[in-house]
């Protein structure tokens, strides 16, 4: 991995270093380990197992007739890896100026590499998926309920577990005024126990 500047990026290297026995315990123990990473106030996660890399951002070339929330591509070692802005993916204030916080986080998705950006990168928990439960219903919508595959909570924080299949599987309305995701106020899912430890985007 491509991180050298937080104990987050450290503990995710070690993490991603070690999916392969932590794949195998997870279907012994039925344990989930994920990547936490944050947009605003609100704090997502992804499997790790899906994980390739987290890197600074580079320079990103911008594609014509993408997708409203799809960045452009960067160059990862002489493959071209598309870019997702999960900010714009969510309507959240896209007027943010990037900080050297800011990461792309490189997913496999559908066999194909993805780069999310995104705010920070957190921590890697392993959560127990009987600890996991459904979105509560007055965050469900058309688009979210494509995109959230589960949630927790953790010291009564909202974690948002995202199905990466489906991230670009769909597209808010430009009318649409509200964001695509619960707020932070909306931590009624589940209390739980958490230890710390092929599509075309281009078209």
């Amino acid at each position: 991995m491509t991180e050298a500047t937080s104990s987050a990026g450290a503990t995710a290297s070690s993490a991603l270093s070690s999916s392969g026995n932590n794949s195998i315990m997870r279907s012994s123990l039925t344990i989930r380990q994920v990547i936490c990473f944050g947009l605003g106030d609100v704090t997502f996660a992804v499997d790790i197992s899906l994980v390739q890399e987290i890197i600074h951002i580079p320079d990103i070339t911008r594609v014509p007739n993408t997708k409203s929330f799809v960045e452009g591509a960067i160059n990862l070692r002489g493959k071209i890896v598309p870019v997702i802005d999960l900010r714009r993916r969510f309507k959240l204030d896209t007027h943010q100026d990037r900080t050297r916080r800011n990461r792309i986080i490189v997913l496999t998705v559908r066999s194909n590499p993805v780069g999310l950006i995104v705010d920070f990168v957190n921590q890697v928990l392993q959560i127990p998926d009987e600890a996991l439960s459904p979105a509560p219903e007055m965050t469900i919508t058309d688009e979210n309920d494509k995109v959230i595959e589960a949630v927790a909570t953790l010291n009564e924080e909202l974690i948002i577990l995202l199905n990466v299949d489906n991230l670009y599987s769909w597209e808010p309305e430009e009318s649409r005024k509200h964001s695509a995701i619960p707020s932070k106020t909306t931590t009624s899912a589940a209390t739980t126990t958490a230890t710390p430890g092929k599509g075309n985007l281009l078209n």
